[in-house]
């Protein structure tokens, strides 16, 4: 017999596999190459900050403020980009992703490892490493889908 514990997924209306894997889909294609357009960019002295801000306050997070900082986070990468289409987009796939993560516990040891892999999103971009910031983006999404599949998966 399999035990899982019960989560906020097992109250909610059920989802329909479907849609969860448009969003992780369409989520795993756009932010990693938010991530790489990024690192292209020429980021002004603002637009450094306001990534380092963002990378600082969700890293910083208490468990409670930790999703609405994570959110804010992948949408300051795109931000950082120059195109409003590219953000809106982000912001967009991110509020159907943070929807599905709220349906999941916050576990200590994910957010820790979720936060060095933020941090290693933005020092690719810094540093200008185009392949390093699309593969460490790629990495953090592949492991947070990962985790909303394991979760999320019909029983």
């Amino acid at each position: 017999m399999c035990f899982r514990p019960t989560v906020v997924a097992d109250v909610l209306p059920k989802l329909n596999p479907e849609e969860v894997e448009d969003v992780l889909t369409f989520r795993g294609v756009l932010e990693p190459a938010a991530a790489s357009l990024a690192t292209g960019a020429r980021l002004s002295p603002a637009q450094r900050s306001h990534l380092l801000k963002a990378l600082d306050e969700v890293s910083r997070a208490s468990t409670g403020e930790y999703r609405p900082k994570d959110a804010r986070f992948h949408v300051a990468i795109a931000e950082v980009v120059g195109s409003p289409s590219l953000a809106h987009a982000v912001a967009d796939v991110r509020s159907k992703a943070s929807d599905l993560l709220d349906r999941i516990p916050l576990l200590e040891p994910n957010l820790e490892h979720s936060n060095r892999q933020h941090q290693d999103i933005v020092d690719a971009i810094l540093r200008g490493d185009v392949e390093g910031a699309e593969r460490a983006s790629q990495d953090h999404l592949h492991g947070t889908a990962s985790l909303l599949r394991d979760f999320l998966a019909p029983t």
